[in-house]
């Protein structure tokens, strides 16, 4: 399987309630906290620029360098009381390759969109699609379509990279909603705006198992006039099996609590062994009509 390409769908997930350093914040007294919720209503939408920069290198230098832009309209198709919101995740146009390959990539942005239906809980944070089965089915069976045409007669090294999504539901479903989880990652989040918040958690391995890792989240600013926040957390792993390395993230969000919707983010995702460096980083730009 091609290491490169595997490395590019690494994910963070966390868990956590969130205590953040009124470091750099006099005026918030409040003891309850700010918590993180999405406040919309059925028909609501927002648009996205996500601005990605992909390098790959070694001891003798770079191996590979991709710069690539995407644009998410973001609707809500309903809300559900308690149970949280029904969103429409559409993928408007990307020149983002998925499965590196032109034709393939093609057929599933066709469907990517009409939309990935996501249903969130009751703060707009990630719970589930109800749509994945459909869509794996139609990328299987584009897969199949093209075995049948020898398309992959040159491309026998894509095709076993591919195999991997055909195999696995839950991998395919991670790549195609992995921003979607990291712009609402803080939803559900509670900042008390009292301490640097350090906690446990873990990340996705591409060599094995996931692993352990440490975090650290706080609050850099909050206006309580406009509800704008901001927080920066970063997240840092070791492994030392099969081979020593390093996993970090830095996530960096700014929201409008007023609202729910996430203003922008940024997002340095870093992997590095002693002769190897994958470095992913992403800009998120909400896009205003």
């Amino acid at each position: 399987m091609n290491l490169i390409f595997i490395l590019c769908t690494l994910l963070l997930s966390s868990s956590f309630e969130v205590k953040v350093s009124d470091e750099h914040i006099s005026e918030y007294k409040d003891d309850q906290g700010i918590l993180i919720q999405g406040k919309w209503r059925a028909g609501d939408m927002m648009r996205y620029q996500f601005l990605e920069h992909i390098r790959t290198s070694d001891d003798s230098g770079l191996i590979d360098e991709r710069i690539q832009s995407t644009f998410v309209l973001v609707e809500v198709a309903a809300r559900r009381g308690n149970e949280g919101f029904i969103l429409l995740w559409r993928v408007l146009q990307s020149d983002a390759p998925l499965f590196n390959d032109d034709t393939l990539d093609e057929h599933i942005y066709g469907l990517l969109a009409d939309g990935v239906v996501i249903h969130t809980d009751v703060f707009g944070a990630y719970s589930h699609t109800s749509n994945m089965d459909y869509l794996w089915d139609q990328f299987r069976n584009a897969v199949d379509i093209l075995d049948q045409r020898n398309h992959w007669q040159h491309k026998q090294e894509d095709r076993e990279y591919i195999q991997y999504y055909m195999d696995y539901k839950d991998a395919f479903e991670a790549l195609l909603i992995r921003d979607m989880m990291f712009l609402f990652g803080m939803h559900g989040v509670v900042a008390d705006i009292h301490e640097v918040y350090y906690y446990e958690t873990w990340q996705l391995n591409p060599w094995g198992e996931p692993i352990n890792s440490t975090g650290r989240l706080e609050t850099l600013s909050f206006n309580r006039d406009s509800g704008v926040i901001e927080f920066l957390n970063s997240v840092k792993g070791y492994i030392s099996n099969p081979l020593q390395a390093e996993l970090s993230e830095i996530q960096h969000f700014t929201i409008h609590l007023f609202s729910g919707w996430p203003i922008n983010a940024k997002l340095t995702d870093k992997i590095s062994t002693d002769d190897f460096t994958r470095l992913r980083e992403v800009e998120i730009k909400q896009i205003i009509y």
